[in-house]
């Protein structure tokens, strides 16, 4: 957790990092989709899924950030945002297609998107105080898998035939908190950092 007065955060105030601001599912929850992404990998094999213990919904990827202007957002969200919890579904799969870079595969948010859509909106004026101007059209969704190096009609083919998988329902589930996480990218992939957590209410 970030506290402004500590020396170790002032001394390392030109440090920068990759973060985002997103909601993680309750393990039991995660680990009901990655059981469910397991199938879905034995019959497509070639897609790439996201780790278990990475399954989240996006509200905002900040890119590279200093450390202490991050710290100063989440004091601030914590000083003025006092947020309900809310209650969640995901199910259904979708896709998002690119014609450069990895194409997406994602669950949908069936129950709870207009509130978890105005929590973003209330987000939205504390983010854009930092270097970081929020897109005006935000799709919430959990991102399950990546589609990567196929051509572009496999892609399409392989995207066609996922978008027509049915997943078993899955369990809904209470937003308690959004957290702060920087995403550090290593050899071996991306690594999740928790930074700090700004609690609902």
């Amino acid at each position: 957790m970030y506290n402004l007065d500590s020396p170790h955060l002032r001394a390392q105030q030109g440090r920068r990092g990759r973060y985002f601001l997103g909601i993680f599912p309750p393990p039991e929850v995660r680990r009901a989709i990655g059981n469910e992404a397991a199938r879905l990998k034995h019959k497509y094999p070639k897609i790439t899924l996201v780790p278990e213990k990475q399954l989240h919904i996006t509200l905002f990827f900040l890119g590279s950030q200093k450390q202490t202007d991050v710290a100063r957002l989440i004091e601030e969200a914590k000083r003025e945002l006092n947020l309900a919890k809310l209650d969640l579904q995901l199910g259904g799969i979708n896709y998002l297609y690119k014609r450069r870079g990895d194409s997406v595969v994602y669950l949908n948010i069936e129950e709870g998107g207009d509130n978890l859509k105005e929590l973003v909106k209330r987000w939205r004026p504390i983010v854009e105080k930092i270097d970081y101007t929020a897109p005006r059209r935000w799709l919430g969704h959990l991102t399950l898998a990546r589609v990567k190096k196929l051509g572009p009609d496999e892609t399409r083919r392989v995207l066609f035939d996922l978008g027509k998988e049915e997943v078993k329902k899955i369990t809904p589930f209470e937003v308690k908190a959004v957290s702060l996480v920087e995403n550090q990218q290593m050899r071996s992939g991306a690594d999740y950092r928790l930074v700090d957590e700004v609690s609902l209410i």
